[in-house]
């Protein structure tokens, strides 16, 4: 009963989840996942990583998957350009280790942090001086 409450609530969830092997090749994900990538479930399964990934934003991108098949938990902010402007966006690669701590494939979660930026340019003076401070 466990794994199918987790399954379901994965499945809903309204941040993108996919699981992807060592070659970078999704295996699984969540119906969240294909949405953001503007693609059908079906086509999106299969898929390279890198080929969902906008080519001006691989570089950004490329270093962090790099990172996460070495073993290493890696969260990151993203600015993606859209029609309308950007869209921020955070996303964290979790590597899946065996017991013998190979790494199996890479755990990729994204989700769009818009809606919690500021909206006034005061607002968004402010929140950059406070990132400084952190």
């Amino acid at each position: 009963k466990n794994s199918r409450l987790i399954g379901s609530a994965l499945q809903n969830a309204p941040i993108a989840y996919g699981y992807a092997d060592c070659d970078l090749v999704i295996q699984h994900h969540n119906k969240a996942a294909a949405g953001w990538a503007g693609q059908s479930e079906a086509d999106y399964s299969g898929s390279n990583v890198l080929d969902l990934v906008a080519p001006e934003l691989r570089p950004q991108v490329l270093p962090q998957l790099e990172r996460a098949l070495r073993g290493e938990n890696v969260t990151f902010e993203r600015r993606i350009g859209t029609p309308n402007g950007y869209q921020i966006s955070m996303a964290s690669y979790i590597p899946q280790k065996s017991s013998d701590g190979t790494i199996e494939g890479l755990h990729i979660y994204f989700w769009d942090v818009n809606s919690l930026m500021p909206t006034t340019p005061f607002a968004r003076c402010w929140a950059i001086l406070w990132r400084r401070c952190l």
